[in-house]
């Protein structure tokens, strides 16, 4: 790997990363374009594709979790929705918003399995994810490096296109969050259940997301003593609006957050 997979004099953090935090396509370009291509095909083919593509069989997410003991486990929580969505929504047509929907959830689900996380669940135009490995540091480096990858995605390569096929570009909020989380089941087995992640970690990572500033990756303050002496050179404190409200989360009465300045 190279100094272009983050922003430059990287190469020494890249060659210090354990196995497990690799990212399973290692060449970032390349994998990104195929992406393009992929949302290529969703904005100016026949909305039938969306159902063409449709497989139900795979579940990373549900495999883990089916394996994972049940007692609370470390993990990185990783939140992301579109700003605006209501507004693009009446702009588009259903089927031009339905496409636009189905291609950002695709991407962004490639992109956090890339980097070795497990998508959770899709919450309308949002989604929530969890990176539980290798260990502490390394799940710290995948989840950063996916919400890197995420911003550099939509900024350079999906919103040209978008505009190029007059769609509206995107715009988005990011927020990490770490700490103990356990697995339960939800739902009735008669007719829909499935494995779930519950704690406070899921529930500030959400919360941090909402208050995000515009195309911001913003981190609490349970993530930044943990991660690599590198991430936290693109670290910077931020003022949150009053509406920020989290007060006394693990007895600490000012929750700090941080916005991750990574280039591209």
């Amino acid at each position: 790997m190279t100094s272009k997979y983050i922003n430059p004099g990287a190469e020494e953090f890249l060659n210090s990363l354990k196995p497990g935090t690799y990212p399973k396509n290692k060449d970032e370009d390349e994998f990104l374009e195929y992406l393009i291509k992929d949302a290529n095909q969703y904005l100016t083919n026949n909305y039938k594709l969306v159902y063409e593509q449709y497989n139900n069989k795979l579940d990373p997410s549900e495999d883990y979790l089916k394996s994972m003991p049940i007692n609370p486990k470390f993990m990185v929580i990783l939140s992301i929705d579109i700003i605006g969505s209501t507004k693009i929504s009446k702009i588009l047509n259903l089927y031009d918003n339905a496409k636009l929907i189905t291609l950002f959830s695709r991407a962004i689900g490639a992109i956090i399995h890339n980097y070795n996380g497990y998508v959770l669940k899709y919450v309308g135009d949002g989604i929530i994810s969890y990176f539980p490995e290798p260990d502490e540091k390394g799940m710290h480096d995948n989840a950063l490096y996916c919400s890197y990858v995420i911003k550099k995605y939509i900024i350079k390569y999906l919103n040209p296109l978008l505009i190029k096929n007059k769609f509206p570009e995107l715009k988005f909020r990011m927020g990490i969050n770490s700490g103990e989380v356990i697995k339960t089941i939800v739902g009735y087995n008669q007719i829909k259940q499935h494995y779930d992640l519950i704690g406070d970690t899921i529930n500030i990572a959400s919360k941090i997301q909402e208050v995000s500033l515009e195309n911001s990756i913003l981190l609490g303050q349970s993530t930044s003593p943990l991660l690599h002496d590198f991430w936290k050179t693109k670290l910077t404190q931020v003022e949150l609006p009053e509406a920020w409200k989290l007060v006394k989360i693990k007895e600490v009465s000012d929750y700090k957050i941080y916005r991750l300045d990574a280039l591209f």
